[in-house]
């Protein structure tokens, strides 16, 4: 029971800590903790998927953003010029949509 409690303990230590407010990091730690909450109640399954979702979500957006930017360094860092910029801009704009999703959620 007290796992839910971590998430707002970290949001509260970098809001004071912090040198500027990222509300991206805040969006990410606030569906890290509605993820844990709705996973206490994980037998019923609308709550289960509720759960599932607040936490893919910011970790999806990342993770695209990351393979983006990954093709992007690699065709400007290396001599074979293979990258599939309708691939890229797929992963950045899904990245982009998952992101504004989440917020106005």
């Amino acid at each position: 029971m007290t796992k839910p409690l971590l998430m707002p303990l970290l949001l509260l230590f970098y809001i004071l800590n912090g040198k500027q407010l990222d509300l991206l990091i805040v969006w990410a730690l606030a569906a890290a903790f509605f993820g844990d909450v709705f996973l206490m109640w994980s037998e019923k399954k609308l709550l289960l998927l509720a759960g599932i979702v607040a936490f893919l979500l910011p970790f999806l957006g990342s993770l695209l953003f990351l393979i983006s930017d990954s093709l992007l360094a690699f065709d400007m860092f290396t001599d074979k010029k293979q990258t599939n910029h309708a691939g890229i801009m797929f992963n950045y704009i899904l990245a982009q949509a998952l992101i504004v999703f989440g917020v106005v959620n």
